[in-house]
């Protein structure tokens, strides 16, 4: 029995890992040489400690949950939480623990616990490696992208451009007036891409510039429609706004944006001479925006996907532009404070909502004209 216990003596004060036992209260019984050298404690300093002092207050409960186990004979394997070392640093730490039997009775646990900060600093490093692979590949992509989405309408103006040049003399008046007409179209076509880049380029950067000022919904949603009427005229446009809706602090230009882009998606996937309505109401601390259409829908795998970058559905056929818009549209809405989805019936039509927080400290103001 004297061989035995010496050998365990020795194999305990050898262990590279903590080895302590602990009295039912968590007051340290017996600390080895490697408690002494993970936690900045002697052991004679350890002795009679409570492991309390050693936790920080936000990992106790899951620590002390886990001693208990153990003081009612459960074997507890390794789990992970942090310790406060003497000297203040924290440390990361997994540990197992198991109860200690004496005469039939728990009279104690003991704890085994090994520093693995390097490891979690190894593995942190790897996410972080691995994040920055996806985002170079994000960034190719990207890139292999927008580079086809510019081609195309540069392809096309110095086409027509070429042509107007080298043939003026043979051309006719409306074919030179629609030369220039497509000449047009493409330029706003990458004027509109450049800018979708460069706000995307500020909300990845933080830098985007969001102005609040007290603003009128009601107008504004008001010349939303209007405008979308004169650029849409194929399509049918209704407003549904109460009477009376509080005003919010916002930056209506960036609004604008969002429900300008959301409704033009609603145009360019419906036919025409269907209706896409848009609709406004208050839902307690909060304005709920929607955007209704009768178009083809969106299969229902793709929904979790459409606010990413780059998106375009492979089952919906004609899927123009660089992807983007809804992306930037999710990140205008949050750096209101806001929340933006969407749900869709394939075939039927899709309805993207999102929401704006009111400013209910102050009292609401109201403006008194709505619509329909």
């Amino acid at each position: 029995l004297r061989e035995s216990e010496e050998k365990y003596r020795n194999l305990v004060e050898t262990s590279r890992e903590s080895i302590i036992r602990l009295d039912l209260k968590g007051n340290v019984l017996f600390a080895n040489k490697a408690t002494e050298e993970l936690t900045g404690y002697t052991q004679e300093e350890g002795i009679g400690m409570n492991i309390r002092k050693a936790i920080p207050a936000k990992y106790q409960p899951k620590a002390l949950a886990n001693l208990l186990k153990a003081r009612q004979g459960m074997l507890i394997p390794f789990f992970e939480f942090v310790i406060r070392r003497k000297d203040g640093r924290l440390v990361t730490v997994e540990s197992s623990g198991q109860a200690i039997h004496k005469d039939g009775k728990v009279v104690g646990v003991q704890v085994v616990t090994r520093d693995i900060t390097e490891r979690k600093q190894a593995e942190e490093k790897e996410r972080e490696t691995e994040y920055l692979r996806e985002l170079d590949r994000l960034r190719t992509e990207l890139l292999a992208n927008i580079s086809h989405e510019l081609r195309t309408p540069l392809a096309s103006i110095k086409g027509f451009a070429t042509m107007l040049l080298d043939y003026e003399d043979r051309l006719n008046r409306d074919e030179k007036r629609d030369y220039l007409e497509t000449i047009d179209k493409n330029t706003d076509r990458l004027v509109e891409l450049i800018e979708q880049l460069l706000e995307m380029s500020r909300l990845e950067a933080g830098m985007l510039s969001i102005n609040k000022r007290s603003a009128s919904i009601s107008r504004l949603c008001r010349e939303v429609i209007a405008e979308v009427q004169v650029r849409s005229s194929t399509h049918r446009f209704t407003l549904d706004i109460p009477a009376k809706l509080p005003r919010v602090n916002a930056d209506a230009k960036r609004i604008w944006q969002v429900l300008d882009n959301i409704i033009d998606n609603s145009v360019k996937y419906s036919d025409d001479g269907t209706e896409v309505n848009m609709a406004v109401r208050r839902k307690g601390p909060e304005l709920l925006f929607t955007v209704t259409d009768h178009g083809m829908g969106i299969p229902r795998n793709d929904l979790p996907r459409v606010f990413n970058r780059m998106f375009h559905s492979p089952k919906i056929p004609g899927a123009t532009g660089a992807g983007l818009g809804l992306s930037i549209c999710r990140g205008l809405v949050e750096a209101h404070g806001g929340k933006i989805w969407i749900e869709s019936d394939e075939g039927k039509g899709t309805r993207c909502f999102f929401t704006l927080p009111l400013d209910t400290g102050k009292g609401d103001r109201h403006d008194k004209k709505g619509g329909r």
